[in-house]
């Protein structure tokens, strides 16, 4: 059996071999690396807070072209469907596509019948207003043919 700490000499450098420097302040960080650190953080933050309000906006004004859109799309389809008459005006909207509050979400449908026939040009119009200066309108047309109208 060997004795406690026997072998542990091996482990350590031979006599004379050169070691290592060790400096006072080896454990941590300058106060120079410490400011530079610092201000690249700074210069971070500002060029968020610079970029942040923009995409809020753009997200916005892309809610605002999806519902204007939405609407155009849900009048089309009810003078489609026959949920509508089939003549010039507002559609209502009510319960149907949901907005926040303070938008204000129409739908409008301009209906041009063909002289020969049962045809019509159906135009809807899609517009959203409200927010902050948010406003925006998409349009969508279609051909709809009603016999005997």
């Amino acid at each position: 059996m060997r004795p406690v700490g026997a072998g542990l000499d091996a482990r350590r450098d031979p006599p004379g071999a050169p070691r290592p420097r060790r400096w006072v302040g080896d454990g941590g960080f300058s106060l120079l690396e410490c400011v530079i650190a610092l201000a690249i953080l700074g210069g971070l933050v500002l060029v968020v807070s610079a970029v942040v309000p923009s995409l809020v906006q753009a997200l916005e004004s892309a809610h605002a072209r999806e519902l204007a859109l939405e609407a155009a799309e849900v009048a089309l389809e009810s003078a489609r469907g026959g949920l509508v008459p089939l003549e010039s005006g507002e559609v209502p909207l009510d319960g149907i596509v949901s907005a926040p509050p303070g938008v204000l979400v129409r739908a409008t449908l301009e209906v041009i019948p063909d002289p020969d026939g049962a045809l019509y040009e159906v135009r809807a119009v899609g517009t959203v207003r409200g927010g902050v200066l948010l406003s925006t309108r998409r349009e969508l047309r279609s051909m709809v043919w009603r016999p005997g109208s």
